[in-house]
């Protein structure tokens, strides 16, 4: 089965399956963000030997990130349905201060159970929460870039902030 990912303009994140074999396509809406949005698509992680992860937030309408992980490996139901994901969490905790979030993005390390949840927060700074077990688990949000300009500045080393905390 081959899956893809996106958000519809209603504003929905979505991801399609794929079956080859049955020639047969299915939509499955993740989460409905109630807001009329088709480029901030969520994010999902699917591995035939581990489970299914997905994360997602409004653009520019939440301070929070939310994720749902299956429950079990391959946790995409045999039909390619979101049903045997888990119950929706807040990953990493909401962003202080109240900034809004969009552009989720999961990363997992090779080989290992590390994933990494980046978002875009606010206009112009980035964030990143950890776990160490797959999206079971989430560690506290760490700030990537802060830019206190109202627009970025262009790329040199002297002109960007960025913070190790």
């Amino acid at each position: 089965m081959t899956f893809a990912q996106g958000a519809s303009a209603a504003g929905e994140f979505v991801y399609l399956t794929f079956d080859a074999a049955g020639h047969a396509v299915r939509r499955n809406v993740v989460k409905t963000l109630n807001v009329r949005d088709d480029h901030n698509a969520g994010s999902a992680l699917i591995y035939p030997d581990r489970p299914a992860l997905a994360a997602y937030s409004g653009h520019d309408t939440g301070s929070a990130v939310l994720a749902r992980k299956a429950p079990g490996a391959n946790g995409v139901a045999g039909d390619g349905s979101v049903d045997a994901l888990g119950e929706e969490v807040v990953a990493g905790g909401a962003i202080p201060g109240g900034q809004s979030t969009t552009y989720a993005t999961l990363v997992r390390k090779p080989g290992t159970s590390v994933t990494l949840l980046f978002t875009r927060v606010g206009a112009r700074n980035w964030r990143y929460v950890r776990s160490t077990n797959s999206g079971t688990t989430w560690g506290s949000g760490r700030r990537i870039s802060s830019w206190t300009s109202p627009v970025p500045p262009r790329a040199t080393s002297r002109s960007t902030t960025m913070s190790k905390s």
